[in-house]
């Protein structure tokens, strides 16, 4: 028999030092917000705070209670009152829904006898709000593991020069993100920038007629583009016209009728 107290304290060294015993013995993880996303050790307790779920708890309770006679002792007694239990943290991601939050709020309701009057259609309103409202995403994560979907730590990109040689025209280089163009000056359509020297082509070729072909380091010459948009244009100048329009003319012939008048009274009237 003196063997029986060796077995017992190996047993016991033994259940303590289990890996269960060990998740059981940490704090658990509290939400305190019932539509939220939180991160705990698989196997560890997960509890709500009862302060997430007090508003949607009061307004439902302040309809079934017009004169808030019930509403100051509940707040009272829901502020001291435990987290509420949602189970444990998966091995994983997992999300709990607002039914199953719901549930587990009606369940504490029921244990506050201050509420024995209105719990039923209190309990039925809190439960449509909350399985609607509520929602919590759990993320088990091993300690000393990296967190999941984290991406890699990319590679130190290579130089051109380091692999020998440089890389073939018109292909993309490792690291980068743009190519090197086949044709200098070339774009995406597959044309040219204006002003760059394309092969096979003759100097002053690209320029518009009766402009002069830049010097070397000078500035290429900007040409307009004249094109417009349809359905747009622009009033022409009114033509000048050198020659008197009609008014002018009228009062030319006028001045010469009263002149030519003038003068013949001006005759009859000298003595003879």
């Amino acid at each position: 028999m003196r063997t029986t107290p060796f077995l017992t304290a190996a047993a016991l060294t033994l259940a303590l030092s289990s890996p269960a015993n060990a998740v059981a013995a940490e704090a658990p993880v509290t939400v305190v917000g019932c539509s939220a996303t939180t991160t705990g050790v698989p196997g560890q307790q997960l509890v709500l705070a009862p302060a997430s779920v007090t508003e949607p708890v009061v307004s439902a309770l302040s309809v079934l209670d017009p004169l808030g006679v019930l509403t100051g002792a509940f707040r009272s007694l829901w502020a001291g009152t435990a987290p509420i239990p949602l189970g444990t943290v998966p091995a994983g991601e997992a999300e709990i829904p607002g039914i199953r939050i719901a549930d587990a709020v009606g369940a504490r309701l029921r244990e506050l006898p201050v509420l024995a009057p209105v719990l039923a259609p209190l309990v039925s309103t809190v439960h449509t709000s909350l399985a609607s409202l509520c929602g919590i995403l759990v993320r088990g994560q091993v300690p000393g593991a990296p967190p999941a979907g984290s991406p890699a730590t990319p590679a130190d990109p290579v130089p051109p020069g380091a692999a020998g040689g440089s890389p073939d025209a018109g292909t993309p280089i490792a690291g980068r993100q743009w190519t090197v163009a086949a044709v200098p000056g070339s774009t995406a359509g597959g044309g040219a920038v204006f002003g760059t020297p394309i092969p096979g082509q003759l100097p002053g070729a690209s320029f518009p007629a009766g402009a002069e072909v830049p010097q070397a380091g000078g500035e290429a010459p900007v040409v307009l583009d004249a094109r417009r948009a349809a359905g747009s244009g622009e009033a022409l100048a009114a033509p000048r016209d050198d020659g008197l329009s009609w008014p002018v003319l009228a009062g030319i012939l006028l001045m010469a009728a009263v002149g030519a008048q003038l003068m013949r009274r001006w005759g009859f009237r000298r003595p003879r």
